[in-house]
């Protein structure tokens, strides 16, 4: 299942020396909050690994399945609840023949809170327009 446009909306993307990022906004009423969890809802783990990758591929344009995993250091919960919008930053993308690898910053700006640090490994397949 694609997450982009059902659990989370990309608001804009920015460009700066310290690479790009993408600010988004998830949708509180996602049928994955309800049972994760009822009342005091949490974006999963595999959900946040999930919209990485699919931002990494929106970023290259290129279709990527999650290879591996080299690091994911959650800092702190995501919800839907108490968060208007997150930074998902890349300040270190690396685009080889077949495989891409990226460092990624989940954070909110105005709080000043980092709530995910991931470095991942995505293989490419054929191209798709995003």
């Amino acid at each position: 299942m694609i997450l982009r446009n059902n659990l989370y909306t990309v608001i804009r993307k920015e460009e700066t020396s310290g690479g790009i990022s993408y600010v988004i906004r998830l949708n509180p009423d996602h049928f994955i909050y309800e049972a994760h969890f009822p009342g005091e809802p949490v974006t999963p783990g595999v959900c946040i690994l999930q919209l990485a990758q699919e931002l990494l591929a929106l970023e290259i344009n290129e279709h990527l399945e999650l290879k591996k995993i080299k690091n994911a250091k959650f800092t702190a919960v995501i919800s839907p609840d108490q968060l208007t919008e997150l930074t998902v930053a890349f300040p270190s993308i690396e685009i080889g023949k077949e495989e891409v690898a990226c460092q990624c910053v989940i954070s909110n700006i105005q709080l000043d809170l980092v709530y995910a640090k991931l470095s991942i490994i995505c293989r490419k397949h054929e191209r798709y327009e995003l």
